[in-house]
């Protein structure tokens, strides 16, 4: 076994350049693997999943959507939901159901046609968007105790 100045004698000898090149060019690959991955590999995300994309419904009656909203890649920001709809003719609530990521909303169509309504996702610069397809029936009963109106579509015929 080798004394303590017989190692510390060793430690004193200059080290190979080979060894150095060896250490650097193994340090620089592990921090450009670091760094590719954080430039070019997976970001978090989320999606939107509509649960069902299509409704019919009445005038004046509600028709419910409800949008899954996932996280994707350890995603962890909050998600700002808004909808764009045709027209004026159709309004739009938003409320948060029992799980956090899911949001329904509710449309009032006061008008009979059929619409596509886009809901957007958003956090920070990341946005997804999904459509849905609302289609409105135009049959309507409306009573006093003299006339009756029975409206489908856009015509209205009085019964008296």
């Amino acid at each position: 076994m080798p004394s303590l100045n017989q190692l510390l004698e060793r430690l004193k000898k200059p080290v190979p350049a080979w060894v150095l090149i060896v250490v650097i060019v193994v340090v620089l690959a592990s921090v450009g693997a670091w760094v590719a991955y954080n430039i070019f590999g997976p970001k978090p995300d989320f999606k939107l999943q509509p649960v069902q994309s299509f409704q019919r419904t009445f005038i004046g009656d509600r028709a419910d959507f409800t949008i899954r909203v996932s996280s994707l890649d350890n995603f962890t920001g909050i998600v700002t939901v808004t909808t764009q709809a045709p027209n004026a003719q159709v309004s739009v609530g938003w409320s948060c159901l029992a799980h956090p990521l899911m949001k329904r909303s509710a449309y009032f169509p006061n008008v009979a046609g059929n619409y596509s309504l886009t809901v957007v996702g958003q956090s920070g610069r990341i946005s997804h968007s999904v459509n849905l397809a609302l289609m409105v029936e135009g049959v309507s009963i409306r009573a006093n105790p003299l006339i009756i109106d029975v409206t489908r579509n856009s015509t209205t015929s009085t019964l008296h």
